[in-house]
This record gives structure tokens, C-alpha cells and sequence, in this order.
């Protein structure tokens, strides 16, 4: 069900409407490989599967709207999927993105990280086992809490619904503003590893399998936009945000206490959150227990080292007065 997408919305905001596509012709993406990947709306034309990555966050939700509102990707062809990161993350994240695909009557599924038992995982306690929190450079939140989760349901979902097509777009609401790793992400990405075969493409087209052909993409729909660009396009969606860009002033919407988080976050996430103060005390015991922090260093400017921070240091004072 298509809404109003009220376009004077970015006019009454002083916000310029974001252009259709990362680049100004659809045809002008610059890919990174020699073997020039296709255009995703021509894919959806072919019958792509459109799946919508949706944490709850802002990005996701902006997303979601600009594929519908603005792309006019068939909602037909649409299934939107979180991945419960279970007390790691805000209060009501699945339940926000679950209004948010069943006001266009998308279907909505949720997935979990399991072991091999089908028993579900909790990522603190993997910690513990690991002795030591994820990093820039060991994101295994994201792998195997995330992605892999995600890449699962997708094929499960495409088996239950009888999809023909060979063509996954799986969709997510990086941002090139948000860092300089995500500002060098190109639009579209061919994924080896999760199609089938895994043979690189345009080779996969024609490649023998006995198996369902998978022909994987990632697709960044919104790399190019701001984030004033991204609030004015839900409130043009006739959407809210999740209440704790609002009421907590948060600046992202990730887990509770993340690798990527400002400390302006955290303090949202402990202060508005019983459920943030619940997971920042676990995080602080692991921290203590395997002397290692959560947080990365901070820099203190040029010719300084830069130094360790510790959660306790920034929440401590909030969980005392809590308790």
C-alpha cells in the first residue's frame, strides 16, 4: 500500500530532496570490478527478491521508505527482516520495524543467531567464552549475529515462497556520510559467497548447478543521502522515528553499547534505558573479568598516545544513581 510521500516536507526542513540513485544516472555507477555489475531496478524488473535489512534504526527506515515511495519497487517483491540481537538492543527495535513493513503490507520476519543445536546465542556470553569483545577488526556481531542470520532467512524464505527469480537484492541503509570505510562501499556488491554457485559474476549466470541458482547482491539504496536527508524522508513517509532519536536524543540506533557508539550514546542508551543499564552492567563485569574494554581507544591529538577508556568510567556514576 502505497501512502502520500509528501514531498514539501524537505522544503518546510531546508533539506534537499536526495536524488533517486547514489549516482546522478542510473547507468553512470562506477563499479569496482572490471565486469560491469547490472542496474538493480533492471533486477527488480526480472523478479528480484528485495530484502530490506531493518534494525529499527533511522537508515533502515529511510530505506524502506525510499525503496516504496520513491524507487517504487513492488511490495510484492519486498520482505523485510531484523535480526534480534536480543537484550543488546534498544526496547522495541522489532516491534518499530514491524509497523514500519506492515504499514506497505511487506511481509516481516525475525531472525536469531543459533549454535549448531538450534539453541539461540547470546552474544555477552560468547564474549565471556572468547575472552574478549568484538572489534573493528573482529566484528563477529555482525557476522555471525547479523549477516549470517540474515543470509539464512533469505534462503529459507525464497524456498517457501516457491521464488523463481535467481536475483537477491539485499538491501541496507549504509550511509557514505556515516565513515570513511562506508564512504569507499560501492552501491551495488556481488556477493560470491552467499550465491549459487559461488562462481563470480557474470560466469554464475551461465555455471552449472544442481542446486536453486542464488545470484546475491548487496545494495546500499541510500549511500548518498545525509542524515537530515534521511529524517526528512520518514517524516515525508508520514513515519516517526524510533523514540529513542527523540526522547533519548541518541544519535544512532545500533546495540545498546557498541564498538561504534559515542560516548553521547551510551550515556542516551543508560540513562532512558532500564534495559540499556541491565546490559551495561554485564558489559562492565566482562570488562572487568577479562581486562579488556568494549570501547576503542581515544585519540588525544597528535604526538599523545592515545588512551583506553573502560564503560564503568563513562556510565558508572548513572548505574549508582539507578541502583
Amino acid at each position: 500500500m502505497l501512502m502520500a510521500f509528501d514531498h514539501a516536507e524537505f522544503e518546510r526542513r531546508g533539506v534537499e530532496l536526495p536524488r533517486l540513485f547514489p549516482a546522478e544516472e542510473q547507468a553512470g555507477f562506477a563499479f569496482a570490478d572490471d565486469d560491469a555489475l547490472p542496474d538493480p531496478m533492471d533486477l527488480v524488473r526480472q523478479g528480484a527478491l528485495v530484502v530490506a535489512s531493518h534494525s529499527g534504526g533511522k537508515d533502515g527506515q529511510a530505506m524502506l521508505v525510499h525503496l516504496v515511495e520513491r524507487l517504487k519497487v513492488p511490495t510484492s517483491q519486498i520482505v523485510c527482516i531484523h535480526a534480534d540481537l536480543g537484550e543488546a538492543e534498544w526496547e522495541g527495535t522489532a516491534d518499530h520495524a514491524r509497523a514500519n513493513a506492515e504499514a506497505y503490507g511487506i511481509p516481516f520476519l525475525v531472525c536469531k543467531a543459533q549454535n549448531k543445536d538450534g539453541e539461540a546465542k547470546d552474544l555477552l556470553d560468547y564474549v565471556d567464552q572468547r575472552g574478549q569483545f568484538m572489534s573493528s577488526s573482529a566484528r563477529f556481531c555482525t557476522s555471525d549475529w547479523k549477516r549470517g542470520p540474515i543470509r539464512r532467512t533469505i534462503n529459507a524464505y525464497r524456498e517457501e515462497i516457491g521464488h523463481t527469480s535467481p536475483y537477491v537484492l539485499n538491501c541496507m541503509g549504509l550511509r557514505g556520510e556515516e565513515s570513511s570505510a562506508r564512504a569507499k562501499l560501492e552501491p551495488l556488491q556481488f556477493v560470491k559467497s552467499a550465491s549459487c554457485p559461488p562462481k563470480p559474476y557474470p560466469e554464475i549466470l551461465e555455471a552449472e548447478t544442481r542446486a536453486t541458482r542464488r545470484v546475491f547482491f548487496d545494495w546500499h539504496p541510500i549511500h548518498h543521502f545525509s542524515e537530515e536527508q534521511v529524517f526528512a524522508t520518514i517524516a515525508a513517509g508520514g513515519q516517526d522515528p524510533h523514540w529513542a532519536y527523540t526522547t533519548a536524543n541518541a544519535r544512532r540506533l545500533s546495540c545498546l553499547v557498541c564498538i561504534f557508539s559515542q560516548e553521547q550514546d551510551i550515556l542516551a542508551a543508560v540513562k532512558h534505558s532500564s534495559k540499556g543499564r541491565e546490559y551495561a552492567r554485564r558489559v562492565i563485569a566482562l570488562e572487568e573479568k577479562h581486562d579488556h574494554t568494549i570501547l576503542p581507544l581515544k585519540s588525544m591529538g597528535r604526538g599523545k598516545p592515545p588512551v583506553k577508556r573502560w564503560l564503568k568510567d563513562i556510565v558508572g556514576d548513572l548505574l549508582d544513581e539507578a541502583a
